[in-house]
């Protein structure tokens, strides 16, 4: 039971130490390792949804402006192939571009 307890703290600890840039680029790598999946639907079908979900007052604005970003990224083919979607988030400071 400690352990556990000892544990659930460890991880709350870390969360809360982790920066509001590296908590982006955990989402940045989520979505753009979703678009990955080979059962994903065509780039414009989504595209469409998100623009029309932008529209809605229901929609969270933040997660599918996000969602869009990384879309767009993902279709430029921006990444290198040998990098982790996170790595290159951080590296290139994606948030910076996301900001504007």
């Amino acid at each position: 039971m400690i352990k556990k307890i000892f544990l659930v703290f460890l991880t709350g600890f870390f969360v809360a130490c982790t920066s509001d840039n590296e908590h982006f680029c955990v989402r940045y790598e989520y979505l753009y390792t979703q678009l990955d999946d080979p059962d994903v639907p065509p780039f414009s079908e989504i595209y469409s949804q998100l623009q029309q979900d932008l529209k809605d007052p229901n929609k969270d604005k933040n997660h599918t402006k996000m969602m869009l970003f990384v879309l767009k990224e993902f279709q430029q083919g921006i990444k290198p192939d040998h990098e982790s979607a996170k790595d290159y988030c951080v590296r290139r400071k994606r948030w910076e571009a996301y900001n504007r």
